[in-house]
């Protein structure tokens, strides 16, 4: 299984679930912001309720050297001793799942790793599946992660 970081809130000692910025789970289309602009989405969705199978899912990234070329928004505030320019959320830390290579492949029966290139990759469902499985089967995931920061 590739290893895989991500910055996430922390909850009870484990990554928060859910599907806004900063959780366990994928931000799902047709949110409309307080400006009525629509929402970013990190996956489609077709018209069968499938989520597209386009290698767009949960970005994650592929090493802790790569934080500084993370968007500041995504350096939790706490490492800015550690990782110049940080300025996310004080309360969200680094989180890493996995052990191998950052390459595309398999993480567990339903999600794989698509590793666009440079530092970035997406969670992706392995098959066709619903939007509430694919969150689900994220949410499954929550027990595999452990902090991990400088």
């Amino acid at each position: 299984m590739p290893k895989v970081f991500r910055t996430m809130f922390e909850q009870n000692g484990k990554p928060r679930t859910g599907d806004g910025w900063c959780e366990l789970g994928v931000r799902p289309p047709g949110r409309i912001k307080p400006n009525g602009q629509p929402a970013l989405a990190d996956v489609k969705v077709n018209a069968n309720g499938d989520v597209a199978l386009n290698n767009k899912g949960l970005s994650a990234f592929r090493s802790l050297a790569d934080l500084p070329a993370l968007a500041s928004r995504l350096v939790p505030l706490h490492l800015a001793d550690k990782v110049r320019g940080a300025a996310g959320a004080p309360d969200a830390r680094i989180w890493s799942m996995g052990q191998g290579a950052f390459a595309s492949g398999p993480l567990t029966g339903n999600l794989v790793l698509h590793a666009s290139g440079g530092v970035h990759g997406s969670v992706c469902p392995s098959i066709g599946m619903p939007l509430a499985d694919f969150q689900h089967e994220l949410a499954a995931t929550q027990n595999a992660w452990g902090i991990d920061e400088p």
